[in-house]
């Protein structure tokens, strides 16, 4: 989940948390572990599913997020790092398409894991030269908040 934001009030970035939640109540805990990996004042991964977490607990931090104005993605790439080893995969939200976030999501392509990454966008700022660069494992979608639903259904 990106939470680099330098807008605290940003409609991008709440569109980002309802797309977090609302894959997180469809999720059937039982059934496998999901490591929600954020910065908030600092990187946190909250593990939940198999009985390790309550779902409720980990959609009240989600609710909780504000946009991080104070550093930006490099800080998530140390905890995802410890990780990568033991991901099966690999689902982001992004709430800008910038180098750093291309940047960010090479270096995660290149694990060989599977990845579906969005990328959230005000419709005025989405350009039609979007292209999937990263690897044939790494899918990304270009959804616009004033079409989310649509857009999401898509994928």
């Amino acid at each position: 989940m990106d939470t680099f934001q330098a807008d605290p009030h940003s409609e991008v970035f709440e569109q980002a948390l309802t797309v977090a939640i609302s894959f997180l109540t469809r999720l059937q805990p039982e059934e496998s572990l999901l490591d929600i990996i954020f910065v908030d004042k600092k990187s946190n991964c909250v593990t939940v599913g198999r009985g390790l977490r309550q779902r409720a607990q980990v959609l009240e931090t989600l609710a909780t997020l504000a946009p991080n104005q104070n550093q930006n993605l490099d800080a998530l790439m140390p905890i995802i790092q410890t990780r990568l080893s033991r991901l099966s995969g690999c689902f982001c939200i992004f709430i800008n398409r910038d180098k750093a976030r291309y940047k960010f999501l090479k270096l995660l392509a290149q694990s060989g894991i599977p990845i579906k990454a969005i990328f959230l966008c005000e419709q005025h700022k989405i350009q039609e030269s979007f292209v999937d660069e990263f690897s044939p494992h790494c899918r990304t979608h270009l959804v616009s908040i004033d079409n989310i639903q649509q857009d999401l259904l898509l994928i």
